[in-house]
């Protein structure tokens, strides 16, 4: 970088930023190299700003004050601050990262969008979530009717610019139909509203805020600025969740689109998953038979239930209780709440709280990891025993079964109607293999439900394994997202080693499916569930398939020999 002296150029103004970096304004006749011209004086002079990254002759040695940058630049046009936030991004080291995330939310330039409908055009960028290392997932929307767009690029706060490919999402109800046409005129070819990923080479994780330059005819252009992303990581996942309808998710864009931003989110994210703290309420059994892992988010009233049910049941009283936090900002509440219980009832169990929200699996691979017992039985919270000694006689079922891989019973809806009697796979709306159950809504004593046998899988829910096999097959799966899929993928998994899958029917308890679930925001669209399908089929499609080519695990499966 080019080193002039302070006196040579006529300072204006000088501040650190830090991680080696400095702020200089000066007044010359031309503007320098790596410079961002900020005006002309009255004498002429062209005031110049520009970022060094190594100490200047005749400059005092000062400490970083953002602050004293971001005044200074306040007033200045917005094309000029976004050029000088792009060359201090430029002059940065890797290290600045940090920092100029930081700088970017206490800068926050206002968002830009065309919304006049005035005119036969219009656009916005509502989101832009950085994606990791990888890129940007980007939500908007396109109003032209004339289709006069010729391009669309975006321009990170590094300066960087890569061209968009655009997915179009029809809506229902469409918010941009509605403000431009009213009437229905004039008519629009594609849905207004699309998603795009877009790879970045330079630091997209601390990409905060990005502009989106549109090119129109005549060598016209119109620039979008997103808002400044505030989001946690998991907000991050759950917002880019929330934005896509479930009625437009297509294999294409799952393919282009959410898998490459999902991925990479979702795997960052559990790249550090931990655990915040551990909390004890009596004491556990030294050689527990089963450890029950209970995943909790959300809905905590079934903690009475547990209590009141487990505590009177003597074949609990050889399990270790862990319970699972999923939502670290309800700890307090959920802490209290097993200490008040403890000292009701006398339950021990233990309490683990994740640092942030993981999800189904990541959650229960965190409280595996405590687990002392050689069986493990992962429990939803929402599922409920309705007679005592349930507990051992599954434990002594699945020990019973040759080669057992994942066993469970079966599970019943709160009016008696029969939830799970085994899971299998279908072809569904979406072209791959889905989970389904088999009988469900039946009545909870229908007859082939009453059979104990091998199947494809059992649901999450209520699914016991043994713990050295739970680590051998890989525990659940981490890609899925928030949860869906896990269990049957460790059901496959378990066949690929060799080990068979089985349905107790003996044994019956009660689950209000899904009453977790409905209150994540991340889950609301069903979007997670479509996107954990998909890649449940890209990576086992050809196993279920050869699978449920035997007639044994049809959905209506053959009558199993007596």
């Amino acid at each position: 970088m080019q080193m002039v002296s302070a006196q040579t150029e006529g300072l204006l103004f000088t501040c650190a930023l830090g991680a080696g970096l400095r702020y200089v304004e000066g007044a010359s006749d031309s503007v320098p190299e790596d410079a961002v011209a900020l005006g002309r004086q009255r004498d002429g002079l062209i005031r110049h700003g520009r970022f060094l990254r190594d100490a200047w002759p005749d400059l005092p040695e000062t400490t970083p004050d953002l602050d004293a940058y971001l005044q200074r630049v306040a007033g200045y046009p917005l094309d000029v601050r976004f050029a000088l936030r792009a060359a201090l991004g430029q002059a940065g080291s890797d290290g600045f990262g940090p920092s100029f995330a930081w700088l970017q939310r206490l800068e926050a330039l206002p968002a830009r969008q065309r919304a006049d409908r005035a005119y036969d055009f219009g656009a916005g960028l509502t989101l832009a979530v950085p994606c990791g290392d990888a890129g940007l997932f980007l939500r908007g929307w396109l109003w032209d009717p004339q289709g006069a767009v010729q391009g669309m690029t975006l321009i990170s706060p590094y300066g960087e610019r890569q061209r968009i490919m655009p997915h179009f999402l029809p809506l229902a109800n469409d918010p941009v139909r509605r403000h431009f046409a009213p009437d229905g005129l004039p008519s629009h070819p594609l849905p207004p509203n699309f998603a795009a990923f877009v790879p970045l080479d330079r630091d997209p994780r601390h990409c905060l805020q990005v502009r989106l330059e549109i090119v129109l005819p005549g060598g016209l252009t119109e620039e979008l600025v997103s808002p400044v992303h505030r989001l946690s990581r998991p907000q991050g996942r759950d917002a880019l969740l929330a934005s896509l309808p479930a009625g437009a998710v297509t294999p294409a864009l799952l393919e282009a689109c959410v898998h490459p931003a999902l991925s990479v989110l979702n795997g960052d994210l559990l790249a550090g998953k931990q655990i915040a703290e551990t909390h004890r309420f009596g004491m556990a059994p030294v050689s527990p038979a089963v450890s029950v892992i209970v995943p909790l988010y959300g809905v905590y009233d079934f903690l009475d239930i547990h209590a009141a049910r487990f505590a009177f049941d003597p074949g609990m009283r050889g399990a270790e209780l862990i319970y699972v936090l999923d939502r670290p900002e309800d700890a307090a509440s959920v802490r209290d709440r097993l200490e008040g219980l403890h000292q009701t009832y006398g339950l021990a169990c233990r309490l683990v709280v994740c640092a942030e929200n993981y999800g189904y699996g990541p959650a229960c691979t965190l409280g595996a990891g405590l687990a002392s017992a050689p069986l493990l039985l992962f429990l939803n919270a929402d599922v409920v025993p309705e007679t005592p000694g349930w507990l051992a006689r599954l434990a002594a079922f699945h020990r019973a079964q040759p080669e057992a891989g994942v066993t469970g019973p079966r599970l019943l809806f709160a009016d008696g109607g029969l939830q799970h009697a085994g899971l299998f796979f279908a072809r569904g709306e979406q072209p791959w293999w889905v989970n389904r159950h088999y009988w469900k809504g039946f009545p909870g004593d229908h007859p082939p439900a009453l059979i104990n046998r091998e199947v494809p899988g059992v649901t999450g829910a209520c699914l016991m394994i043994e713990a050295d096999l739970f680590r051998q097959a890989g525990g659940f799966h981490q890609e899925y997202v928030l949860g869906d899929f896990e269990d049957s993928t460790l059901a496959l998994a378990c066949r690929a080693l060799g080990r068979r899958n089985y349905y107790c029917a003996d044994i019956a308890l009660v689950h209000q499916e899904r009453a977790s679930m409905a209150l994540h925001p991340g889950h609301r669209g069903g979007v997670a569930s479509l996107y954990n399908g998909w890649l449940q089929d890209r990576h086992w499609g050809k196993a279920i398939a050869a699978l449920m080519a035997d007639p044994a695990f049809a959905e209506t499966p053959l009558p199993v020999p007596a």
